[in-house]
């Protein structure tokens, strides 16, 4: 009687093998079907952000950067910039957190720089809207020469950007 019973224990074992592993690899399928999906969401929003901003950097500063007479204002009126101090202009990098972490490398680290660059040059617009403002005789030299550093470092940043967009969009 134990001889009966043995081959329905193997093929119960064997079924329960096979139903497992099948199982795991359905599993493991939607993981990375899931990630894959992520990826190209967190990447989506990133390249609709950044094309925005540089977009508007390339409209708003770049233009308005382009010349001295410009930040000073010639009609005596400082020009309209639009950073202003407390403003998020990155909401969508700042509601992702750590969802950058699922992008393969070097991406997280490409996409930080860049973003950190943006702020610094947010920060320089706004030091020199200040100084634009007080219409200082004395400073306005040096006004001169920090808005074509500003407006270098704007265009660095919008370079920057072909290749970051570059590697999102592969995604």
């Amino acid at each position: 009687m134990v001889m009966l019973y043995l081959p329905q224990f193997v093929v119960a074992a064997a079924g329960g093998m096979i139903g497992g592993l099948s199982g795991f690899i359905a599993n493991s399928l939607q993981r990375r079907r899931d990630s894959l999906h992520l990826r190209k969401n967190v990447a989506g929003a990133l390249i609709g952000e950044i094309s925005a901003l540089t977009h508007q950097i390339r409209e708003r500063y770049i233009l308005t950067t382009k010349s001295s007479e410009a930040l000073l204002g010639t009609s005596g009126h400082s020009p309209h910039h639009r950073a202003r101090t407390g403003r998020d202009y990155m909401p969508v990098f700042h509601g992702l957190g750590g969802n950058i972490g699922i992008l393969p490398s070097p991406l997280p680290r490409d996409l930080v720089l860049w973003y950190s660059t943006l702020v610094l040059c947010l920060d320089g617009e706004r030091d020199l809207h200040e100084l634009a403002v007080n219409h200082d005789p004395d400073v306005s030299a040096s006004v001169a020469d920090l808005t074509e550093a500003q407006r270098l470092d704007f265009s660095h940043l919008l370079d920057s950007s072909v290749p970051l967009l570059e590697g999102l969009s592969r995604l």
